[in-house]
């Protein structure tokens, strides 16, 4: 009977998962779209002074969007492989898949809009905008949206 060993096995799992995320940060613009506005909006939760159950509802929102994001890609890579010509139930699953990730992309807004947008949300932004740390913090979001950061060679999307 041989004894497995625990290190063998329990971490090849998370190997694979880190694989799935990296390529598909590498491939998918809507993923790094998201990962950027997750980078930001937590950056500017400082500002807000939310509650733990705030940040509860804000780290569901962002693991939601990422993991229906990761789901998509996994769902449109497979129908892909799987029908090289038009079929209709491959654009049938394809359309449920995209459905998903904008049914909590609209959660993530709710949320975004229940946790920030307060009544003098005015007053906030010209308060956000005229300190120097809020400012770098708006400067490197919009970088990070824009793709600055998280730029990946041609080659590399398609695998060569």
């Amino acid at each position: 009977m041989k004894h497995c060993r625990l290190r063998d096995r329990s971490f090849w799992g998370f190997k694979y998962a880190f694989k799935g995320i990296w390529r598909t940060l590498c491939t998918e613009s809507h993923f790094r779209f998201h990962i950027s506005a997750a980078v930001g909006t937590v950056m500017f939760t400082e500002y807000f002074k939310l509650s733990r159950a705030d940040y509860m509802f804000l780290a569901l929102a962002i693991t939601l969007m990422l993991a229906s994001e990761l789901v998509n890609t996994a769902l449109e890579n497979t129908v892909d492989l799987c029908a090289d010509e038009y079929r209709p139930k491959a654009e049938i699953a394809k359309d449920a898949a995209a459905g998903f990730v904008l049914i909590c992309a609209f959660f993530a807004l709710a949320v975004a809009a229940m946790l920030f947008l307060k009544p003098n949300l005015i007053a906030s932004l010209a308060h956000i905008f005229t300190r120097p740390k809020y400012l770098v913090y708006f400067i490197l979001t919009v970088i990070f949206i824009r793709g600055g950061f998280l730029h990946i060679d041609k080659e590399k999307r398609n695998g060569k």
